[in-house]
């Protein structure tokens, strides 16, 4: 676990960030990050990248930039309640920011918790 402190335009003050290295994961290639990041939109888009949207939960799709090469296992990833922890946790005091792939895990936060777990191919979210 590494906690850095940071300033830049979108966002400013502590960040906890923890990556993690398991046999026991098979995550999904993806990345999922506030959507106001629109330098990040514009990359995603011009390498052929399009946001995967969740019709089931707006505020995650509104607030958070999701991509992934393979669009159905990102899906199977983020259920649920992984969407709602998401939705939980947006603004600039409280954002979060997770990659995986494969057996890797990366995890940022704002807040300095550490909420979300993974296991096999999926996440999972503590209240």
């Amino acid at each position: 676990m590494r906690d850095n402190r940071f300033r830049n335009s979108n966002r400013h003050g502590p960040q906890s960030v923890v990556s993690l290295k398991s046999p026991h994961l098979n995550l999904p290639a993806f990345s999922v990050s506030p959507e106001r990041e629109k330098m990040l939109i514009k990359l995603c888009e011009m390498l052929g990248l399009k946001d995967i949207d969740f019709d089931s939960h707006p505020q995650f799709s509104k607030d958070y930039l999701l991509k992934g090469a393979d669009e159905a296992a990102v899906r199977r990833c983020f259920h649920p309640g992984v969407l709602t922890f998401f939705e939980q946790h947006t603004g600039k005091r409280q954002w979060v920011a997770t990659e995986g792939l494969g057996s890797i895990l990366v995890y940022s936060s704002a807040t300095g918790e550490i909420c979300l777990t993974a296991s096999g191919s999926s996440l999972s979210a503590k209240p």
